[in-house]
């Protein structure tokens, strides 16, 4: 009899954990195909065990990190790295948000490999793509905040042409990122200071491009501070 029991209890279990994993791959399409922002997606993650399992500890995704794991990188198993991309992201940068849906990109990529996948389709890629059309090159990053994209997005007029849109935002961010002479010559990505909501002016940069470190110098207009960004080739 007990025997019984443990195999009914068993089944239902079974059962319950098919329907746990059936209702966070729902979850997990309904982000990837924009039904679902990255703000409300994460806010269930972190309270669904279902949908951490799918994402953690599935075949999938396992298969996934030993194939990354191949190639190595930093000697930190990739597994980890994708744990920490998701417990600890920073919802207030554009990049994080993108490293999140990415993470979801590459579920359904390995899932559906040989099977028709999502369109994708989600906000904060949609902004990226805005925000590196209009931005300067100098000035762009996908490690802005959102506190400073709302701001910049503050001055844009909603119900206008996309040409026109384009047009005021390109003129926005050249007026915000304001330099002396000429614009800062990256060694590697922008990394154009922003205190509060206001990016302080360039000022100049030395060693470009005969040196291994450069050194860029803006200032903080309020204050009348400079502060130095340095970068390593």
């Amino acid at each position: 009899m007990k025997l019984f029991e443990k195999l009914i209890n068993k089944i239902k279990e079974n059962k319950l954990k098919k329907a746990e994993i059936k209702r966070a791959n729902e979850i997990l399409l309904s982000f990837a195909v924009g039904n679902i922002n990255t703000l409300d997606f994460y806010k269930m993650y972190q309270k669904d065990m279902a949908l951490q399992d799918v994402l953690e500890n599935g075949k999938i995704m396992t298969k996934y990190y030993k194939n990354v794991d191949k190639e190595g990188y930093n000697n930190v198993p990739a597994k980890i790295r994708w744990h920490d991309k998701l417990h600890n992201a920073n919802l207030n940068c554009l990049n994080d948000r993108l490293e999140v849906f990415r993470v979801i990109k590459i579920y359904f990529g390995n899932k559906l490999r040989r099977k028709k996948k999502p369109v994708y389709k989600n906000e904060d890629e949609d902004l990226f793509e805005f925000l590196a059309d209009v931005f300067p090159r100098y000035a762009f990053s996908s490690s802005l905040h959102y506190d400073f994209i709302d701001y910049f997005l503050s001055f844009i007029p909603k119900g206008l042409s996309k040409t026109k849109t384009k047009k005021i935002a390109k003129e926005k961010a050249k007026e915000l990122f304001k330099y002396e002479k000429y614009p800062p010559r990256w060694m590697q990505g922008c990394e154009w200071p922003i205190i509060g909501k206001t990016p302080l002016t360039f000022l100049y940069q030395d060693g470009y491009p005969l040196k291994d470190v450069i050194h860029y110098f803006f200032r903080n207009e309020s204050t009348k501070e400079i502060i130095v960004i340095e970068q390593l080739d």
